[in-house]
């Protein structure tokens, strides 16, 4: 039967439909982000048990169920394919494939890290989602209109001198001059992407700073990458031809 004229498609690929992360627990959960096929794509999770191999449930909008909730509740991903690492879902691990993590991991995170490896940030048509995946538990973070992407990255910690309080043994310098060399030399922060600005949050002290792009910028697809000192690098491709990438500091 002959079809009506129409834009050539192909199918899409489970590479593009398909991402993979874990909740960190011990044993974990591996949870597996499933886009349906259509162009303008919906997804849900679903995870497995790392011992018993069976479905330890489903999140979609609503939250967790036990069973494949319907479609209309699964989270709206627009045009985003996947590719093992969707660009409109971010955790402080990422999403690349199922990992699994030992105890020790599970307690530094829970004691250290703002937020925890177990929490990601979703966009879903107006709203930046908080799905917390060791609580299996979905709610609304903030409003997200117009935001593309998210994604985490790292920030140099501002120097800062050793505690002022006066030691009086070699043993408590020791000490106070082991925690300064050892304390972390980055700290996460949480990067959202708008048409016009990136949007960079300190999760733990909730705070945020814009850093807004040129106009030249507006509709180019761009990586970003926190500079320190307040400033943003922008890195991107000025036209197809282009031999490498261009790089922008703001």
């Amino acid at each position: 039967m002959a079809k009506n004229p129409g834009l050539l498609e192909y199918p899409i690929t489970w590479r593009a439909r398909l991402a993979n992360t874990s909740d960190i627990a011990n044993p974990p959960i591996f949870w597996h982000f499933v886009r349906g096929p259509q162009l303008q794509g919906h997804a849900y999770f679903v995870g497995y048990d790392s011992v018993s191999k069976r479905v330890a449930g489903f999140i979609g909008r609503q939250g967790f169920s036990a069973s494949l909730p319907p479609e209309e509740e699964w989270f709206d991903v627009g045009l985003g394919f996947f590719n093992g690492n969707p660009s409109i879902y971010a955790s402080r691990i990422g999403m690349d494939w199922a990992r699994s993590y030992n105890t020790w991991r599970y307690q530094a995170a829970s004691d250290f890290h703002c937020p925890p490896d177990w929490v990601g940030f979703l966009v879903n048509d107006d709203q930046l989602l908080k799905i917390n995946l060791c609580q299996r538990t979905v709610s609304v973070f903030s409003d997200s209109r117009g935001a593309s992407s998210v994604k985490f990255g790292a920030e140099s910690r501002a120097p800062s001198t050793r505690d002022g309080e006066v030691k009086t043994t070699p043993k408590e310098v020791a000490k106070a001059d082991a925690a300064y060399e050892n304390r972390p030399k980055t700290v996460p922060r949480f990067l959202v992407r708008y048409p016009d600005r990136v949007v960079v949050r300190d999760l733990k002290n909730q705070t945020s700073q814009e850093f807004f792009l040129p106009v030249s910028l507006l509709d180019t697809s761009v990586d970003t990458y926190l500079h320190g000192n307040g400033q943003l690098l922008v890195k991107y491709h000025d036209g197809y031809w282009e031999s490498g990438p261009r790089y922008l500091l703001i």
